[in-house]
């Protein structure tokens, strides 16, 4: 997580606040909506960043999935939600987390936009079947190592 602080040019910034996000007061509407959004766009960015696991590689940024001798294409939602999965360890990922965070939705949306992107993975991780597979309960989704 990341305080934003509001001070003016006067207030002295805590040292132990180094994590911190200060913004200068007073601050309009749209210079606080644009400094909110660049921290967002910074988070994603820090957020997915590519992964080794077992056998395979998983790129964020050339957005594919591969091994020494196969490679897939993905989506940006795919492999999103790829990664999550895999960095939860094989523990089961909900459906509204996966929603909230690779899409933005809010609890209660209705939607086969998940259901749909997990069928195209499964298609297209054939391959890697001896590696992983995405499994699901009751609960949402998860990979089960092999």
């Amino acid at each position: 997580e990341t305080d934003i602080i509001f001070n003016s040019d006067k207030d002295e910034k805590s040292p132990e606040k180094n994590k911190a996000i200060h913004l200068t007061t007073p601050i309009s509407f749209n210079q606080l909506t644009q400094s909110l959004q660049n921290i967002l766009a910074q988070k994603e960015t820090v957020e997915y960043h590519d992964i080794r696991f077992k056998k395979l590689f998983l790129n964020m940024t050339g957005r594919s999935l591969k091994d020494s001798k196969i490679s897939i294409k993905l989506t940006d939602k795919e492999a999103k939600i790829i990664w999550h999965l895999i960095k939860e360890k094989s523990s089961v990922v909900t459906q509204s987390f996966l929603l909230n965070r690779v899409w933005g939705y809010k609890e209660g949306i209705e939607t086969k936009t998940l259901t749909t992107h997990i069928y195209t993975i499964r298609k297209k991780v054939k391959n890697f079947s001896d590696i992983f597979s995405i499994e699901n309960s009751d609960e949402g989704y998860y990979i089960k190592f092999k």
